[in-house]
């Protein structure tokens, strides 16, 4: 499975216990006030919706979402919607076990 980064913005003050409890993912609580709170979550898998049924699961509603990385490619100043073309040396340290042919970029 290939790793995606997401940085979350879930309302009401998530604990670092809470963040722990939350199935399936590696989660860090970077800021937390009663209001709001900032984590970064890795998952394995991004099926539709999981990060907020996760977070439903804790009791928090999320409001905002956003991939960073994904295979271990940082998204950067993408705009939604946007592409760019990846390098060889990326698509190797994502991928490394899968075949890059000579055609490719």
């Amino acid at each position: 499975a290939v790793p995606r980064v997401y940085v979350v913005t879930a309302r009401g003050e998530v604990t670092p216990d809470e963040a722990q409890r939350l199935p399936a993912a590696r989660a860090e609580v970077r800021k937390a006030s009663t209001r709001e709170s900032h984590l970064i979550v890795e998952l394995r898998s991004g099926r539709n919706r999981e990060v907020r049924r996760m977070f439903a699961s804790i009791g928090h509603e999320v409001t905002r979402l956003k991939r960073v990385q994904f295979g271990g490619l940082e998204i950067g100043g993408l705009e939604p919607g946007a592409w760019r073309e990846v390098t060889r040396g990326e698509v190797r340290r994502a991928f490394p076990r899968a075949p890059i042919s000579r055609g490719a970029a």
